[in-house]
This record gives structure tokens, C-alpha cells and sequence, in this order.
């Protein structure tokens, strides 16, 4: 796992970095202000090319004329323990200290520091690894993450990989440097994974998955990989790989089943991709099989249920399992967003020609990412 070095930051070099984007933001002219706080503008550019040994002296007289506070080495060194901590359990997804760390660094921000470009950047990461729809995180902290961008010299000293994930969450257009780059991290691989997914590039979402599915496997990062593997099994169906879809959730099932404590979220969403992998496998009676008698299904699995059924009875008319369940769902006792889909899909079974008509309208209920493709195959066959 990737581990952040902050020592250059004991240096002054980095610093010179930070005061050409800083003065410039304050609307200052750097040379004016140099020469009125007593700075040969010379000098500060020897500083910043390390040719001069006079380089603290100057920090630190700009840093107390822009009232800023020069960090000592060792808060650098608590900072660099605090950044890989908050890095480690965002990685492996463990944010039983989230909220209390994003206090921590806002507490930071107040003190004026010099890193804190820094500082600000791990909170964008932080808020950007948390629970909240990606498209609105990006909306609501637009302005925090282009005020980061400007810094990016000076992030290169230490956290440049920290940059890189955030830029690759939150720029509109990655640039085709991004695309091609080796990372030697898991985190840019998932991000291009999922970002790659979510515009329907589902050919680069599996590629970038399986570079970052080796990166955690080799970090025995078992919780990111699981949700990796969501993404992983969507993108399959959505490029008609159902065996591999179904290979992948078969392995996760069993790896949740012997975990100490079952994640049930995790458990029944690869559940759900099993038997979506088993319906574009056109395997109806395994269905039927498996899933018959379990009463804890959800939606995008009675719905594959009554289209396995609906497709064994087309060859055997006297089979009477689908009525028999149809009436077991009790559909008018049902709220509106289980039932309208349920009779829906019962009336494009019963009548195909309805195709065009009704698929449109079932997309508005949230079961057709996975289903769409598969459920058209079926009407058209």
C-alpha cells in the first residue's frame, strides 16, 4: 500500500512553490511585494532553485508577512503519521474514525499553516471516499478541489499520488496521459475502474478492474476487492459475459459466507448479480432451483424468477409454477415501486409486442442496469 514521505517539506525548496500561487491568488505582484518586505526577488529565485542556503530565513519572513505559520519538523512528522493513517483506513474501507479525522483536519485548517494545500487536499480525498452520490461531491466541492489544482509543484514534494486519486475523481475530462500511466497503487486503478463503468466503457472498466484487483489482492485488501467485484460483475453483463459474471459472484458468495461476520449488503448484491448471470445464461430451472423457496428476495430477483418461470412454461404448457407464484407475491399488497415493475414485466411477458413500450418505462425503477440487455434478448428470441 502506498505510504506518504513528507520530509522534503523540512526543506524550504517546496515552499517557493506554494508562495508563487499564493501571492499570486492574493492579486499581489510577487516582485512588488518581495521588494517591500525586504526580499531580493533574486534571491528567491536562487532559493527556489536551491542555490542559495539563506532559503529558511525567507520562508519565514514571507510566511510571517502573509501570516502564515511555518510548520516545525515535528508536526510534519505527526502530519505524516495522521496522512498514512487516514489513507490506510480509507484504502481498506474502515471508517470507524471518519468523522473524529475530518474534525482533525478542519481543526488544522484554522492554524494557517503552510501545508495546508495539503492539508486540504486530504480532506477532498476524504470527502470524496465517503457514502455520498459521486456526481454531487464533485458538484458541491468544485471550487475546494480547483483551488488544490493550482498547488499541484508544490503537492509533487510528498502526496503527488494523493493528488493524482483526487484528480482522477474530480476533473470532468481525464486527461490520455491519466488513462495510459502504470500506477503502482490501487487506488487511481479503482477510480478508473468505476469512472470508466459509470460513462459505459465497459471493455476499459474490466481492464483497469483486473490491474487493480492484483494491487489489492497483493495488499489483502478483501473489503475495497469486494467492491471492486460489483463493479467488475455489472461491467460483465453489461458486455454479455454472464459465465464470467457468474464465476465472480459464485467466488465472492463463498468469501462472504466465511467471513467472521457476513456482510449482508455485500451478500445479497452479489446474490442478486449470481442470478442476473444465471438468467443471461438462459439456465431458468437452476433459478427456479436455487431460489424458489427463499423468502428474503429482492426485487431484481422476483422479477428474474417470474421470467425464468414465464420461459419454462413456453415449453410446457401445463406448467403452473408461474400463476402459482405471481399469486403468492400478493402484488396489490405490495407499495407501488415493487408492484408496478412486477406487473409490468408479467404484461411484457404475456404480451412482447408491448417491448418498446414498457422497457422505457421500467428503467425509472432501478432494476434494468443489469437487466435491460438480458430481458430484450429474451422478448426479441
Amino acid at each position: 500500500m502506498k505510504k506518504f514521505d513528507l520530509s522534503k517539506y523540512k526543506e524550504n525548496q517546496p515552499y517557493f512553490y506554494f508562495f508563487d500561487v499564493f501571492i499570486k491568488e492574493l492579486g499581489l505582484s510577487k516582485e512588488t511585494f518581495l521588494i517591500k518586505i525586504g526580499v531580493a526577488p533574486s534571491s528567491y529565485r536562487k532559493c527556489r532553485k536551491g542555490e542559495l542556503n539563506i532559503g529558511n530565513d525567507i520562508v519565514a519572513m514571507i510566511a510571517r508577512n502573509l501570516s502564515l505559520k511555518v510548520p516545525s519538523p515535528e508536526f510534519i512528522d505527526e502530519f505524516e503519521k495522521f496522512i498514512n493513517k487516514v489513507y490506510f483506513d480509507i484504502y481498506y474501507k474502515n471508517y470507524k474514525t471518519y468523522a473524529e479525522d475530518l474534525v482533525y483536519v478542519d481543526e488544522l485548517l484554522k492554524e494557517n499553516n503552510l501545508l495546508f494545500p495539503i492539508i486540504k487536499l486530504l480532506k477532498i480525498f476524504m470527502i470524496a471516499a465517503s457514502n455520498e452520490d459521486v456526481d454531487k461531491i464533485r458538484t458541491t466541492n468544485n471550487e475546494l478541489y480547483e483551488e488544490i489544482i493550482k498547488y499541484e509543484t508544490f503537492l509533487n514534494y510528498g502526496v503527488f499520488e494523493l493528488f493524482e486519486v483526487v484528480y482522477l475523481v474530480f476533473t470532468d475530462a481525464i486527461s490520455r496521459d491519466h488513462w495510459i500511466k502504470n500506477y503502482d497503487n490501487g487506488m487511481s486503478y479503482y477510480v478508473l475502474s468505476t469512472r470508466s463503468y459509470f460513462a459505459e466503457r465497459y471493455i476499459e472498466s474490466l481492464f483497469y478492474g483486473e490491474k487493480c484487483k492484483s494491487i489489492l489482492f497483493n495488499d489483502g485488501n478483501i473489503n475495497r476487492l469486494f467492491y471492486l467485484n460489483n463493479i467488475l460483475m455489472s461491467s460483465l453483463i453489461s458486455v454479455e459475459n454472464f459465465e464470467e459474471c457468474y464465476n465472480v459472484a459464485a467466488k465472492q458468495l463463498l468469501a462472504l459466507k466465511s467471513l467472521d461476520s457476513l456482510q449482508e449488503s455485500q451478500y445479497m448484491r452479489c446474490r442478486k448479480f449470481k442470478i442476473v448471470s444465471l438468467l443471461g445464461k438462459r439456465e431458468y430451472k437452476k433459478i427456479v432451483e436455487d431460489y424458489w423457496d427463499d423468502e428474503s428476495m429482492t426485487l431484481t430477483e422476483v422479477i428474474c424468477i417470474l421470467i425464468s418461470l414465464y420461459q419454462i412454461k413456453q415449453n410446457d404448457k401445463k406448467y403452473t409454477k408461474y400463476e402459482e407464484y405471481y399469486k403468492d407475491l400478493d402484488v396489490e399488497s405490495l407499495s407501488s415501486e415493487y408492484s408496478q415493475p412486477i406487473k409490468m414485466i408479467d404484461e411484457l411477458l404475456k404480451n412482447k409486442n408491448k417491448a418498446k413500450k414498457i422497457i422505457p418505462e421500467l428503467r425509472k425503477y432501478g432494476i434494468m442496469k443489469n437487466l435491460e440487455k438480458i430481458l430484450q434478448n429474451i422478448v426479441i428470441s
